[in-house]
């Protein structure tokens, strides 16, 4: 016998401490340059890192021959897709920052053109900007999963509800703005992580 395993896959994973999803959404929204793409009302399945986390002890219990489990792959989320731009709102109106939704909206084939306008500027230059076509189309397309395999294969049910988790994430990013407010360059290009020194600082 080789080694059993499974696959299990969140989906817009966030929690306290996030160091990729929430902190760019955050950052453009604190400067003031985050814009509602398309008409903000586009659905996504977000997943709580405990409930990812909760989601790899079932399966990895559940490694065992014969088990319907092994060799297959598993979606896991908080339950209920959620309206990312209006989440992004409440995370923003959490930090004391403008409503995002109170401002004009960016139409859908306008985002688009720009970004492709940024993807033929970075070839050209050797640049790389967050805005890429891809990353447009994602923020302005619905994604969400049926869950039910993961349910009944591994006996999976959320034990952090989407309006719990995403409270105490916007709290932990308020109490802990040291470290993740990032440069005005990072807002729009993809540049090296921080590092932390021996006293604890981050520098660019």
């Amino acid at each position: 016998g080789g080694m059993l395993t499974c696959a299990v896959a969140p989906h817009v994973l966030y929690g306290p401490g996030d160091a990729l999803f929430v902190p760019g959404f955050l950052n453009a929204a604190r400067c003031g340059v985050l814009r509602v793409m398309g008409d903000g009302e586009y659905v996504k399945d977000f997943t709580h890192v405990d409930n990812f986390c909760h989601a790899m002890m079932l399966a990895g219990d559940r490694m065992e021959e014969g088990q319907k489990a092994v060799g297959n792959t598993y979606w896991v989320t908080d339950g209920q897709p959620r309206r990312i731009w209006h989440a992004m709102d409440e995370a923003a109106v959490g930090m004391c920052y403008e409503s995002i939704l109170a401002k004009t909206l960016v139409p859908r084939w306008v985002a688009m053109v720009l970004a492709y306008f940024l993807a033929v500027v970075g070839w050209l230059l050797g640049l790389s900007f967050k805005l890429s076509p891809a990353t447009a189309d994602i923020l302005m397309s619905n994604t969400y999963f049926d869950i039910r395999a993961t349910e009944t294969d591994l006996g999976y049910q959320p034990v952090v509800c989407f309006e719990d988790g995403w409270r105490d994430t916007i709290s932990w990013f308020k109490e802990n703005q040291e470290q993740w407010v990032g440069s005005a360059v990072s807002l729009v290009m993809n540049v090296p992580p921080r590092t932390r020194k021996a006293t604890g600082k981050y520098v660019d």
